[in-house]
């Protein structure tokens, strides 16, 4: 209960984190749009702030220069040139004096995002304009990117700040509103005493003027109770009902078998002393009657035996314990060792492991499984019987017995396992039709699985599922 109620609390939890998950993964996707917005708009602005300087420099100095070459005051034009520098947007300055002479601020190399030129004209009194010299302007956007960046890293920090924020809240409230009804409920319905109980599932707070999906919850999970406990109320009844049924069956079989006997022993002792005494008198006709009686007497002798055997099966509730497979086997070789000789069976039996089981059980099942290995066999070679097990994983083992007889035909393989079901006639091969379905029965009580893989004319391999001694 305690793994149970910590895998509970842990989905949960983990349903309080997602939904939080989604949530922040949503806010941080329109936060982060947001941003790119407002960084693109800002980026636009302050790129036009810095390419307007090209209007502010034309508007300022270009004047001055003209002015200044005009006159050959190179000390005048030095002062401009520092004073346009002086703009931290400016990454080159070059002007090219008609005369001849060259003043450079910056590195000619320098990585220019925008440039320009423009002519410096000096306009004379008559009103002709002379070209003085040329000013190039290269403007480097570095200072316009370190913004862009600051702000990037100030709205990434301040969103991280909020996200962790309302994170926090948001798992509080989840917590508070959700996760905790759903680790009551969990915890709850997880109990035994709850679906055996009356006492019906309600919710830690509250009551509200409407229900909430948690109470639509809340109130499916006790209606789903209820019907379940009615269900399980009217199958245990009916289980019960099944269980006494199939007891009196049992008891009425095994005391009619017994029944049965007695009389049936009775008469073949006297049809054995008539044969003794009056055998010679009779005639060929009235000595085969009296055979065929005494064959007919004696199966139904070992169908009572056979009925009796079976219904001990059903009923019977002995408690499991080990059972030794290779001991078991040595005991059931030993019994049917003059069937194996007269038959000339040859037998492989390999190393075989412990089972939990009734032994009586298991001899029969084996016994009977023995028997028809050796009583259905083919005349036109030598019987061989295979006896082994093989590992079916953590849990389950099988014991297979195989042998090379007649074979059975693949749509007789479930047939074969029913009461009284014969494939052969009782001249061909006696038996009462009981020792399959006998087996399957004892492999029910020890709740395992039991099927054929038989070709005809080469044989059959019976497969028995056992769980293991240590099996949980």
């Amino acid at each position: 209960m305690g793994a149970q109620s910590k895998l509970n609390k842990k989905i949960g939890g983990r349903l309080g984190l997602h939904l939080v998950g989604v949530m922040v993964l949503i806010s941080a996707v329109l936060s982060s749009i947001a941003a790119g917005v407002q960084l693109y708009s800002n980026y636009e602005r302050e790129r036009a702030h810095v390419i307007g300087s090209f209007e502010s420099i034309e508007r300022s100095f270009v004047p001055s220069l003209t002015a200044a070459l005009w006159e050959f005051n190179f000390d005048q034009a030095e002062t401009l040139l520092d004073g346009i520098a002086s703009n931290v947007d400016v990454a080159y300055i070059e002007i090219n004096a008609a005369s001849g002479e060259q003043f450079i601020r910056g590195q000619a190399d320098s990585k220019l995002d925008e440039e320009r030129y423009f002519d410096l004209r000096y306009q004379r009194e008559d009103g002709s304009e002379l070209l003085v010299g040329r000013l190039q302007l290269g403007l480097s956007f570095t200072r316009l990117w370190a913004d862009i960046r600051a702000q990037f890293l100030s709205i990434v920090l301040t969103n991280f700040v909020k996200t962790l924020v309302a994170t926090g809240i948001m798992l509080i409230l989840v917590y508070h509103f959700i996760t905790r009804h759903l680790h009551r409920i969990a915890q709850t319905v997880s109990r035994t005493v709850w679906w055996t109980g009356n006492k019906s599932l309600a919710l830690d707070r509250k009551k509200q003027s409407g229900d909430d999906d948690l109470d639509q919850v809340v109130d499916t999970l006790n209606r789903v109770r209820d019907e379940l406990r009615q269900a399980i109320g009217e199958l245990e009844q009916t289980n019960d009902q099944l269980m006494t049924t199939n007891r009196e069956q049992s008891e009425f079989a095994y005391a009619l078998s017994h029944d049965l006997k007695s009389p049936t022993n009775t008469a073949c002792m006297l049809l054995n002393r008539l044969q003794e005494s009056h055998r010679n008198s009779l005639d060929e006709e009235g000595q085969t009657l009296l055979d065929a009686s005494g064959n007919t007497l004696n199966r139904m002798g070992n169908l009572i035996s056979d009925v009796s055997q079976y219904a001990r099966a059903v009923n019977d509730i002995q408690t499991h314990e080990l059972v030794d497979l290779n001991q078991l086997f040595d005991e059931i070789i030993a019994d049917n060792k003059a069937d194996l000789e007269t038959a000339n069976a040859e037998l492989d039996r390999q190393p075989l492991p412990e089972l939990l089981g009734i032994p009586s059980q298991i001899r029969v099942l084996f016994h009977n499984l023995l028997s028809n290995a050796i009583k259905f066999r083919d005349a036109n070679r030598q019987p061989l019987i295979r006896i082994s097990s093989q590992d079916q994983g953590t849990d389950e083992v099988a014991i297979s017995v195989s042998d090379n007889g007649i074979g059975i035909q693949a749509k007789y393989n479930q047939q074969i396992f029913s009461l009284f079901q014969r494939l052969h006639t009782y001249d061909e091969y006696p038996g009462s039709g009981l020792g399959l379905a006998l087996c399957t029965r004892v492999v029910s009580n020890h709740n395992g699985r039991i099927d054929v893989i038989s070709t005809p004319g080469e044989g059959s391999e019976f497969r028995i599922i056992f769980r293991k001694p240590n099996a949980s």
